[in-house]
């Protein structure tokens, strides 16, 4: 699971939208129209799931991190 980011409109954090998430996982994360970082999915599939970890690793804030 994700922490930090929107999850489709729900509670931000500190991301100052440098879209480094977006760029490794497109298919993940997204910014929203205020550039803030945005969970596209529900429930991250297995197959995406090391890609979205390794995602949240570059962001120069540390807004996002995986947790469970």
């Amino acid at each position: 699971m994700l922490r930090g980011a929107h999850r489709r409109g729900r509670g931000p954090l500190r991301c100052d939208g440098f879209g480094c998430c977006e760029q490794a996982a497109p298919e993940v994360f997204g910014l929203d129209e205020d550039g803030v970082v945005t969970v596209l999915l529900d429930d991250i599939p297995e197959a995406l799931a090391e890609r979205a970890e390794a995602a949240t690793h570059p962001c120069p804030v540390a807004a996002l991190r995986t947790v469970g």
